[in-house]
């Protein structure tokens, strides 16, 4: 459930785990009911003990895509899943130092620029324009841009409460009734446009 609450609410979380991969000598009962797939946004195995690099890809892969996953919008749990047979293996060697790359961050996604000129232009125009947002402010400079865009628009704003994006005590918050009268409807980062 902890991960599952991880991906609810868009936490960056790296899970390292454990799974039996070879049913030819992983035992039965338990060990079978426990090596199951993740639910998480991107995973990571590391199903070879033959070199020491590919033994630390523990310590290889948080610095590349699990990291850069988990933390490039919209934030998500991401798992690296390590044989058990590997990790019960002993080592007999201390071998290479692992090779652990800069991290870049990823930037975050947009969307398609002709996209967004055509919502631009349907919001300039409308008379009754509504905004209805979920999870798009991330950060308090998030929350500052959803208001100066309520106010240069005069756009209700209906805010579904998945994260802190627009003050309620603000002129321009709206109840979901909002839409009733609305010509133009913009959609942040909803699960649905349906009130919670």
């Amino acid at each position: 459930m902890g991960i599952y609450n991880a991906w609810c609410d868009r936490v960056p979380v790296i899970v390292v785990g454990g799974n039996e991969l070879d049913a030819a000598t992983r035992p039965p009962g338990v060990p079978t009911f426990h090596s199951a797939q993740d639910i998480t946004r991107w995973c990571a195995t590391s199903p070879s003990g033959t070199t020491r690099r590919s033994r630390c890809s523990i310590s290889h892969s948080p610095s590349c895509a699990p990291y850069k996953i988990a933390m490039t919008p919209p934030h998500g749990p991401v798992m690296i899943s390590l044989d058990a047979g590997l990790q019960q293996e002993p080592m007999k060697d201390h071998g290479d130092k692992p090779y652990i790359p800069r991290y870049v961050p990823t930037a975050p996604p947009q969307g398609d620029s002709g996209a967004v000129k055509e919502a631009a232009r349907l919001l300039a125009g409308a008379q009754n324009p509504v905004i209805v947002a979920d999870r798009a402010a991330r950060t308090p400079n998030g929350v500052k841009l959803l208001v100066q865009l309520a106010e240069a628009l005069q756009a209700r704003v209906i805010d579904q409460g998945g994260r802190m994006n627009f003050p309620r005590t603000h002129y321009l918050s709206a109840p979901p009734t909002a839409v009733n009268n609305a010509d133009v409807i913009i959609g942040l980062e909803l699960s649905d446009f349906g009130p919670r």
